[in-house]
């Protein structure tokens, strides 16, 4: 890893702990706030790659650890819902084989889309196991 992916890491990460304290936040009818803090995560993905993007990754949760209201525990479901995705990303990239610096529209569309479905797949099931069994019983002391 040179200077200018480690700049470029450190650059993604001060901008999504500045998103995680910042109020710009979608609220839901249901309750939920839609944030913005993986997408400089993601980023990082499109300009290096899967490893980068998971030291960027780990890197985030330590800092969510420090600054987030929810602590290590709204840290560790931020870091389990972004990997989720981070897996998506990178298995629709091995299965269309597609460069990431060398993109066309065709196989774009096709890339998106197989990357929705395979993340949306991995990310749901995941996310209500961890809430249901993990974050629930921790959070409000249920043993």
């Amino acid at each position: 890893m040179n200077a200018k992916e480690v700049a470029l890491i450190g650059v993604m990460l001060a901008l999504a702990l500045m998103l995680q304290a910042s109020p710009f936040k979608i609220k839901t009818p249901w309750g939920m706030d839609i944030d913005f803090v993986a997408v400089p995560i993601m980023i990082i993905f499109f300009l290096y790659g899967f490893k980068e993007t998971f030291l960027g990754l780990l890197l985030l949760f330590l800092g969510l650890s420090l600054v987030a209201q929810t602590s290590w525990l709204g840290a560790s479901m931020k870091f389990l819902a972004t990997f989720s995705v981070l897996i998506g990303l990178e298995i629709a990239r091995k299965l269309t084989r597609i460069e990431l610096r060398n993109l066309d529209s065709k196989r774009t569309t096709f890339f998106i889309a197989l990357t929705l479905i395979i993340a949306i797949s991995i990310r749901a099931p995941l996310m209500m196991a961890m809430n249901y069994y993990y974050a629930i019983p921790i959070w409000f002391g249920i043993p």
